[in-house]
């Protein structure tokens, strides 16, 4: 930054003792200082705004949902993954592409994972029409 400064103001720079040592100290020096207040003044805007809500667990919607005890065990032995999942395309609606760019997935990979969500949850009829519905 020092050297960008001097390059910028060339045509001002002031020689001391045909030297220009003395200007880059000083430049630098207040460069720095600079650079300080503006990590304070940044720090002290940070301290005031309020910390981001804590994101929570895919699984605390089902937690919160009157589900038959097995049922909720279920689902408790799914990834979280599959739980956003499931979620997203059963729940909130959303077509399987657009759920599996946001778990993170291709397409396929999670038509195969609601395919075997499927399977595994065959016992309970209300959980197998929800995962079949996914199928878009």
């Amino acid at each position: 930054m020092t050297f960008l400064e001097a390059w910028r103001k060339r045509h001002k720079v002031r020689f001391v003792d045909a030297s220009l040592l003395p200007w880059l100290l000083v430049t630098a020096t207040n460069l720095h200082r600079n650079a300080a207040r503006a990590r304070a003044r940044y720090a002290k805007v940070l301290a005031r705004v309020p910390p981001p809500p804590s994101p929570r667990e895919p699984t605390e919607h089902f937690e919160r949902a009157q589900l038959d005890p097995g049922l909720r065990h279920a689902l408790s032995t799914l990834t979280a993954q599959d739980v956003t999942l499931l979620l997203l395309v059963a729940l909130e609606g959303l077509p399987v592409n657009e759920a599996a760019s946001v778990v993170g997935l291709r397409e396929s990979a999670a038509r195969k994972r609601l395919s075997r969500l499927r399977a595994r949850m065959q016992a309970d009829g209300d959980v197998r029409n929800i995962v079949e519905g996914a199928r878009s």
